[in-house]
């Protein structure tokens, strides 16, 4: 069987959460359960015709080329669970950007030798464009929007209660995302507890670098939700969820 697209992948979750919701209980004309959709059969339900989908955006925030110039518009209900999710991620990232801002605002340019200045300059630019562009901009922060789209299709309370967890991948995603996300975790973790030891200015000068990226990040995550609420453009990443058939087996 062939692998969907990361960007397919997204529109059969965010299609099956739909008819999901929406056309629970609907049956045809002759009373009997309807076979052709499969998102239908796979939950026992009849459907109309199959919601459209959202037009796709890059990581740099250009809508793609689609066939389709019709967006799936999102409920009130839905909206409120997908902003619920990808704000509880933007606290989180907040909360990081103020203690770590806080203690590289106390480094000044007085204090600083000519290498550290140059030290300094360098290690921003390489986490501004490595970590805030590369990780943040074109990985962590539209997967975050999309999984917050899909969720917000979905009837699964305790997916909905844990939103920000959800889109941050740590559970209810494929094997390889639940890694990776564990594992940036663990790794922040143990970042925060070694740089917390380096002497003044060190400290400051490294937490100015990812204070400025985690800003970055948190800008992409406002940017990508916005256009997909105002544009109705989904991000054309991997959500990471996992396969379709073991979702099914919720209702």
């Amino acid at each position: 069987m062939n692998r969907a697209t990361p960007t397919q992948g997204a529109h059969q979750y965010i299609s099956y959460f739909n008819t999901l919701i929406t056309n629970r209980g609907h049956r045809d004309d002759s009373g009997s359960r309807s076979d052709s959709d499969p998102a239908c059969r796979a939950v026992g339900r009849s459907s109309a015709l199959a919601p459209k989908p959202f037009p796709r955006v890059d990581a740099d925030g250009k809508v793609l080329p689609s066939h389709d110039d019709m967006s799936d518009k999102l409920t009130i209900r839905e909206f409120l669970i997908a902003t619920w999710g990808v704000l509880g991620v933007l606290t989180l990232l907040g909360q990081a950007i103020w203690r770590l801002g806080g203690r590289a605002l106390e480094v000044t340019a007085d204090d600083l030798s000519t290498t550290q200045l140059a030290v300094y300059a360098g290690w921003i630019v390489f986490s501004v464009y490595g970590e805030g562009y590369r990780a943040f901009q074109r990985r962590f922060s539209p997967r975050v929007v999309a999984r917050a789209l899909a969720l917000s299709r979905s009837p699964n309370a305790l997916h909905i209660a844990l939103a920000p967890a959800f889109c941050m991948s740590l559970f209810h995603a494929t094997k390889r995302g639940r890694t990776v996300a564990w594992s940036t975790v663990t790794l922040v973790v143990l970042l925060v507890m070694v740089v917390s030891r380096l002497p003044y200015p060190w400290r400051g000068i490294i937490d100015g670098g990812v204070a400025l990226a985690l800003i970055w990040g948190a800008g992409a995550i406002v940017f990508f939700y916005l256009r997909a609420i105002l544009v109705g453009a989904i991000p054309d990443v991997d959500p990471a969820l996992p396969p379709l058939e073991h979702t099914a087996s919720v209702h």
